[in-house]
């Protein structure tokens, strides 16, 4: 191919011109279109809206980058042969163009996203489902369609997956009991694709969860959930991203006790992951869930949700998770925040009350220290703790779940002035675990 067959051919069903400036990830739909179809080139350097000559050798950074799409945002990886063709480019130097030639494959290429696309005439078009069974390959006349496929897109994955589903079964007391004394007081099924099965489920559950309301210092009510939001989302999606779908004969189960919250999933744990790592040592079974899961930001970071999971155990002042695998079954247990704060009163993770006499006494009593603690720690910073901060960290310590309105309220200042002040102490005197919603305050000593 010459230099003036780039610059007056129009883009057609085997070619396509893209600027260096193109971005990774879009690079990967044109070249798994053209695998899909029937092969191409892929002119690089070159502007597809002008077909002037932009030349490569100047950004060899983005050049590298684009060098790694077939393998980083290509699944499978696809077959590109590169080769390098010298040109003038527009401002008159010697410079050089990237020409990716990928073949017609024999297999069905998707992008970073798990999209599916097909060249016809100069567009990748996006595949449906259906079209994208047809475009598999067949293997002794019959078509082979992944899994996570047929899991994230079919219309009705249990057709071919009937396990594939999620069941929540609630229990009255402590124990699994059978026969007679059977005590399954809720028992219900979710289907369909994995996407609707995690929202299903975590809908379900949420009603299922008790909410405790009392009345906490400066005349202020505390709400205090079961199981925090965000423990419940991630303990739900985890059992579904990594599941082993090889295992059909049994499906995820969600077992609700009064005091804990059991996620049971086909499969150990996954990789090199164990309970003494699992807090910092990430692996997909089902890389392909994840992401996709991700995309719909069930899955924030990778890696960092279980550590999260702790944390917020921890700030309720529950115990950590517990596991325990059976046979081929992994238990994984999330203890139930105490029903009655009075029961068990803590302040940053200390119990500091066994009863309710003692509550008003112990939790001023440990906030005065604490509050001391930073004022000293102000000092030795060279910094001065004003009233309304201190007020603001004593009230985080009451409720870490607090908003900037009812601080606000509290303090009879406004909203801006509150964000001023937390942002003065971020990182210093607190932190935010989690998100604006659903996530607590934790105050730094």
């Amino acid at each position: 191919m010459t230099i003036q067959e780039i610059t007056t051919r129009k883009e057609d069903q085997t070619f396509d011109c893209k600027s260096i400036q193109i971005e990774p990830k879009a690079l990967a739909v044109p070249i798994v279109a053209f695998a899909n179809a029937d092969g191409g080139v892929i002119a690089i350097g070159v502007s597809d809206k002008t077909r002037k000559i932009e030349g490569i050798d100047q950004h060899t950074e983005k050049l590298n980058e684009l060098l790694r799409v077939p393998f980083d945002f290509c699944n499978p990886s696809a077959p590109v042969t590169c080769s390098y063709l010298p040109c003038t480019d527009k401002n008159g130097n010697e410079n050089r163009i990237l020409l990716m030639e990928i073949p017609a494959s024999s297999n069905l290429h998707t992008n970073q996203t798990d999209d599916a696309f097909m060249r016809v005439g100069d567009k990748g078009l996006k595949l449906t489902f259906d079209e994208r069974v047809q475009a598999r390959p067949q293997v002794n006349g019959e078509e082979e369609v992944s899994t996570a496929c047929v899991l994230l897109f079919g219309k009705y994955p249990q057709k071919f997956f009937p396990r594939a589903r999620t069941r929540f079964i609630r229990y009255e007391g402590v124990d699994e009991k059978v026969g007679a004394e059977m005590n399954v007081i809720k028992d219900v099924t979710f289907e369909g694709t994995i996407l609707n099965q995690v929202r299903k489920t975590i809908e379900f559950i949420e009603t299922q969860v008790r909410e405790h309301t009392f009345l906490g210092q400066h005349a202020q009510f505390v709400t205090r959930r079961d199981y925090p939001e965000f423990v419940i989302q991630e303990m739900t999606v985890n059992s579904v991203c990594h599941r082993a779908y090889s295992i059909k004969g049994t499906e995820i189960q969600i077992k609700m006790f009064d005091d804990r919250l059991v996620f049971e999933s086909p499969g150990k744990l996954p990789g090199m992951v164990k309970p003494t790592n699992i807090r910092n040592t990430h692996f997909s079974r089902n890389p392909k869930i994840a992401a996709f899961l991700k995309a719909y930001h069930y899955v924030k970071e990778y890696g960092e949700g279980v550590d999260r999971i702790y944390r917020e155990l921890e700030a309720n002042g529950t115990s950590a998770l517990s596991f325990h695998t059976d046979d081929f079954i992994l238990k994984i247990s999330v203890p139930k925040v105490s029903e009655k704060v009075a029961e068990k009163v803590t302040v940053n993770g200390e119990k500091v009350a066994e009863n309710q006499s003692e509550v008003a006494e112990k939790v001023a009593e440990n906030q005065g220290k604490l509050t001391e603690k930073l004022i000293e720690k102000a000092t030795s910073l060279g910094e001065k703790l004003t009233q309304n901060r201190i007020r603001i960290l004593e009230l985080m310590m009451e409720d870490p779940y607090i908003s900037r309105a009812d601080l606000a309220k509290l303090l009879g200042i406004s909203e801006t002035s509150i964000y001023r002040n937390i942002e003065a102490m971020r990182g210093k005197y607190l932190r935010r675990v989690g998100p604006d919603k659903g996530g607590f305050w934790e105050i730094i000593s």
